[in-house]
């Protein structure tokens, strides 16, 4: 008798103490750094404004949309994070079935025969005793688990946060994709016009020197002009090669979506010069 009642008063105990579990789990840290509810510039009273899918529309640039649709089309790092969506779309209704009871269904269908031949020694006769036995049963179970501990819910509420940032990935990566076709577009165009201005500066410059080759040739001009003029001519001449450096680098970086890919080679030779006798 009495240990029967030290049992209970045992059991007693313990569900007294299970409401105190909680000490178990140890104290939330902090960095001692406190950290504002918002930027300070942000206005709270406006929703989140996110850019336009077709943001690069509004420049007008039709190679500019071609070259948006290849690389859309063809960046593996998009379709990873499409499918990384997907699977954690997949993986939220597996953990959603946990909160659902589990139903579990069987047919079995039995049939046996029985019996036996007997002959009589005497008469010949053959007497069968046969007999047939069919047996049909559909089983039906339904189960249940009690979340008492929350620990399912907590899953496809983890399973559900993972749905959200697979997608906000897929929204990252592909503006980062978008962002770098369009910068490098504009930098190849860019170092494309630099290059058109460099050329026409240096056609500028040799018509100079033309004039002044006129002008020492008929006396009007000294040899210090013309060395001058000559002077401004190489060094107008030397930067080419770097622009066109510039602009093959840039298509390099920005691959099989370059515009000068479809442009052809954006270098093109400067004329040379030839200096004449000083007078």
């Amino acid at each position: 008798m009495a240990s029967a009642t030290s049992r209970r008063a045992a059991l007693l105990a313990a569900a007294a103490l299970l409401p105190g579990c909680t000490w178990l789990t140890p104290p939330a840290t902090s960095s001692g750094i406190g950290l504002p509810d918002r930027l300070a510039a942000s206005d709270p009273a406006l929703a989140a404004n996110w850019p336009d899918p077709s943001w690069w529309r509004g420049f007008r640039s039709a190679e500019l949309d071609g070259l948006m649709a290849e690389a859309m089309a063809a960046n593996t790092d998009i379709a990873g994070a499409a499918a990384r969506v997907r699977q954690a779309d997949a993986q939220l209704r597996i953990a959603g079935a946990t909160l659902l009871p589990t139903l579990d269904g069987s047919v079995q269908a039995l049939r046996s025969q029985t019996g036996s031949v007997n002959t009589a020694s005497i008469t010949g006769l053959t007497s069968r005793r046969v007999r047939v036995t069919s047996s049909n049963r559909a089983l039906l179970s339904a189960s249940y688990e009690v979340d008492f501990w929350g620990k399912n819910r907590s899953q496809v509420e983890a399973a559900e946060q993972s749905a959200f940032a697979s997608r906000f990935d897929v929204g990252t990566v592909t503006l980062t994709t978008q962002a770098s076709v369009a910068n490098t577009y504009f930098a190849m165009l860019g170092a494309q016009e630099r290059l058109a201005i460099q050329q026409q500066n240096l056609e500028i410059a040799q018509r100079v020197l033309r004039v002044i080759r006129d002008r020492v040739s008929v006396g009007t001009g000294t040899g210090l002009e013309l060395a001058q003029q000559e002077t401004v001519v190489a060094q107008q001449q030397a930067q080419i090669p770097r622009w066109c450096r510039r602009s093959r680098r840039t298509a390099t970086r920005s691959g099989p979506w370059s515009p000068g890919r479809r442009r052809g080679s954006c270098c093109v030779a400067a004329p040379s010069t030839s200096s004449t006798s000083r007078r």
